[in-house]
């Protein structure tokens, strides 16, 4: 199953007693690859899959988002403001099993905090071998500027207006045109920025999330190992079928972020 949104990420999950397969494939990250990164973004993310990532194990993934869950329904609500006495013992007295089921979730995570991170590596591995090594070292990149990219995306209902009257003149519905938009801006990002970024990223340990590997210690693993060329190449051909399957998805999407 693949399902498309407007963020700046990527992922893969398992879900359901058959164990379907779901790919997250978000816009704000996918318009701003190169066509042979995009390759590199799905090789990385079914990476995680071929490689057993244990996120996705049935047992350690199913304990997390069952934690999940018995914390959401014991956690206390904020405020206790007009609460008559009854309901105010019983917020307090659901605290205790609230954090301790926090405290389950913060163990799990970090038993598991290793493997998930090896995980990224041999998915990082994987985006090289399939989409080559310069575009996994480019996507990666990419990531450095997620922060921007979003921030640009944030703002597009500001100049809704604008971009109406401008891509109308064009030819072309505003909705549509903001993933053009998006990849225009991205190319004129200059040289100088993104290597401000790469040396800001090594004092700051930038990465996605608190579950990978700082970007730049990913980066520098990849150019340490062995060089490939595309294992798959998308060509012009390919890359337009691929896009006119997304038209759907960009559209909508499109009217979503021009909302605000």
């Amino acid at each position: 199953m693949v399902v498309v949104d407007a963020e700046v990420n990527a992922s893969v999950s398992v879900f359901g007693v058959r164990r379907r397969r779901m790919l997250v494939l978000g816009l704000g990250l996918w318009e701003a690859l190169t066509p042979q990164q995009r390759v590199g973004l799905l090789g990385h993310e079914f990476g995680h899959l071929v490689n057993g990532d244990t996120s996705e194990m049935l047992v350690i993934g199913s304990a997390h988002r069952t934690l999940i869950e018995w914390y959401v329904l014991l956690r206390p609500q904020s405020g206790t403001s007009g609460l008559g006495l009854v309901e105010t013992a019983a917020r307090l007295l659901m605290f205790v099993p609230a954090s301790a089921v926090l405290l389950l979730l913060h163990a799990l995570a970090q038993l598991t905090l290793r493997a998930r991170q090896q995980a990224e590596y041999l998915a990082d591995d994987l985006e090289a071998r399939i989409g080559s090594t310069e575009a996994a070292i480019g996507g990666m990149d990419v990531l450095l500027l997620a922060d921007a990219i979003a921030f640009w995306l944030d703002q597009q209902y500001v100049t809704a207006g604008t971009v109406h009257r401008a891509t109308r003149g064009a030819g072309r519905e505003p909705d549509e045109a903001v993933w053009e938009r998006l990849k225009e801006y991205v190319a004129s990002i200059p040289e100088h920025e993104i290597e401000w970024r790469r040396r800001v990223s090594v004092l700051t340990a930038h990465a996605e999330d608190q579950t990978h590997p700082p970007t730049h210690l990913r980066r520098a693993a990849v150019e340490r190992r062995e060089r490939h060329a595309a294992a798959i190449v998308l060509d012009v051909a390919r890359n337009k079928e691929v896009d006119a399957e997304l038209d759907p998805a960009r559209r909508s999407l499109g009217r979503e972020v021009l909302r605000g």
